[in-house]
């Protein structure tokens, strides 16, 4: 127990509701702040291993080709919705439920079509494949955003 006195009046506490106090104002002031996505990635170089992979599978040689350039991503509006998504402290589970989401979209296509034929067991293996691989790529941009924006 904990006495305090403050202009007459008397306050006792226990000291777990203050630590419950002090959990809840170091959370608050956690989650109002704005992240550093940007220098934790510079931090773990992401950036730099990111754009080695881009030119490794020739995204970069594929986008430069089909024409669109920064100024089209920008008329767009998508560096500004990127932003958002970054700095938004919601955004790893939101991607994670994404991704489970795919997960059970895939299960319920192999359950849901009939195996009575080679095209629709084909279509299952294609459709359970993409939503398996959809899935595997929001948990991992999920986990890595998150540790960006810790």
């Amino acid at each position: 127990m904990c006495a305090t006195h403050m202009k007459g009046v008397s306050v006792t506490t226990t000291r777990k509701t203050s630590l419950v106090a002090s959990r809840r104002a170091s959370v608050v002031t956690r989650a109002g702040a704005k992240p550093r996505v940007l220098s934790k990635a510079e931090e773990l170089r992401l950036l730099g291993k990111a754009v080695a992979a881009a030119e490794s599978f020739g995204l970069i040689s594929l986008v430069e080709k089909s024409g669109v350039s920064l100024s089209t991503v920008e008329k767009l509006g998508l560096l500004s919705k990127g932003e958002e998504i970054i700095y938004d402290r919601r955004s790893p589970g939101n991607i994670a439920a994404a991704g489970y989401a795919l997960a059970l979209a895939g299960a319920g296509v192999v359950y849901a079509l009939p195996d009575d034929s080679a095209a629709s067991v084909a279509a299952q293996l294609v459709i359970a494949g993409a939503c398996a691989v959809g899935f595997g790529l929001a948990q991992t941009a999920s986990s890595t955003l998150s540790t960006l924006q810790k």
